[in-house]
């Protein structure tokens, strides 16, 4: 709280004057502009995304959920299967549920192999609404995010009606999607890729915007593999980019027509560059390692960042590493033989601030941290706390009022 005081003078037509003392009391206490969750279930906030501040223990102990988003007018993040807590400040949170019928995943495949969960959803961000890809809860064929859900409160909720997904007879699974993108006033989906599923079966479909139409197929580009892999779709200044399960990614202007390119690669590895911001004019990723070779899991850390003004010819930065023993950073939580190991990387810009997130576990060992940046050039690892674990802060979800990836 501030006070200020001031001196109001009035004079009239002969030069008589009287005057007023006033005092004012202002309240001028910045607010918060970035939210973070932690493996530990607690909500850390920023004003600057540099200076953080722990707040309650909001959200379980665990590393698949706390997905956070800021939608429109509100913070979101992801609590259990089927609920959410929810902020209009980041400070005091309240707990929600997904629509009656309709979870993150179908709770039949937690005990499943490739199951709890193989794959989990993101909140996004468009035209006033915060979209989930969810799930019938009954399901029991592990189709994952076949339902487009929107909020435009964080309170109310509308689901759209499912998108086709055929299934071969001899594969477990079908459709799997995690996250939709608004772009030129349509949303898209991708499905994930699953080894051995035919190409009929790895399709990217939108839907007009105002949801007057059923969903349609995008056409795969000509020698191409397909969308494979392609929960990793992005549209970033103009462009769309999908990150494919092979060594190539794509870029269309329109979403149309599509070019292909080979992966930056480094040691022989290739390496996604899904988490991906644009900044002072250049796109900026920490890219999730695809194939690792025998040098870089032994190492056992990650210390890139790449830059490119076009999307086409990448560079990289040296950066402090962030611990990880798992070779999979393909920004998604995956099992492996029932035992634990998975990793995910966040991003955000806002104000001039650069950040990147990560979070990997291996077993019972559970590793991150945060990197910033206000250039893009020069970084550094934030130091927080952790609470109740001995490495540095894992982060399960990052987010702020500006761009997120």
């Amino acid at each position: 709280m501030t006070t200020f005081n001031f001196k109001v003078r009035a004079v009239d037509n002969k030069g008589a004057f009287a005057d007023r003392d006033f005092s004012m009391d202002v309240r001028n206490t910045a607010y918060d502009k970035f939210v973070m969750s932690t493996a530990e279930g607690y909500i850390v906030t920023s004003v600057d995304g540099i200076n953080w501040q722990y707040r309650a223990q909001y959200l379980n102990a665990g590393i698949y959920y706390g997905e956070v988003q800021w939608g429109p007018g509100f913070w979101f993040a992801t609590k259990t299967n089927t609920t959410y807590i929810r902020s209009i400040d980041g400070i005091n949170w309240t707990e929600h549920s997904y629509p009656t019928g309709y979870a993150m995943f179908p709770s039949s495949l937690t005990a499943n192999y490739h199951g709890a969960p193989t794959l989990m959803p993101r909140p996004s961000v468009g035209d006033g609404k915060l979209v989930m890809l969810l799930e019938a809860d009954t399901s029991t064929t592990a189709d994952m995010g076949r339902y487009l859900a929107y909020t435009t409160d964080g309170l109310s909720w509308t689901v759209v009606s499912d998108y086709p997904i055929t299934k071969s007879a001899t594969l477990q699974y079908r459709g799997v999607s995690t996250q939709a993108i608004f772009a030129n006033d349509r949303w898209y989906v991708n499905h994930y890729a699953q080894s051995g599923w035919p190409l009929s079966d790895i399709a990217m479909r939108w839907i007009p915007k105002d949801f007057s139409a059923d969903w349609t197929n995008v056409v795969r580009p000509n020698g191409a593999t397909g969308f494979g892999g392609g929960s990793n779709i992005k549209f970033i200044n103009g462009t769309f980019f999908i990150w494919s399960n092979s060594a190539i990614y794509m870029m269309s202007p329109d979403g149309i027509n599509w070019t292909t390119y080979t992966r930056p690669t480094i040691n022989s590895a290739y390496y996604y560059l899904p988490c991906m911001l644009y900044c002072n004019g250049k796109l900026i990723s920490y890219p999730d390692a695809y194939n690792f070779n025998s040098t870089l899991a032994t190492t056992g850390s990650w210390d890139k960042v790449y830059t490119s003004l076009d999307g086409v010819v990448w560079s990289n930065t040296t950066v402090p590493a962030i611990p990880f023993t798992h070779p999979s950073l393909v920004n998604y939580a995956e099992i492996y033989n029932g035992t634990t190991s998975n990793g995910r990387i966040f991003g955000t810009y806002y104000g001039g601030v650069i950040l990147f997130g990560s979070r990997v576990v291996n077993g019972n060992a559970a590793y991150g941290g945060l990197l910033t940046s206000t250039d893009g050039i020069n970084w550094s690892r934030n130091a927080i706390p952790s609470v109740g674990l001995t490495n540095a802060v894992t982060v399960t979800g990052l987010a702020s009022m500006g761009q997120n990836a």
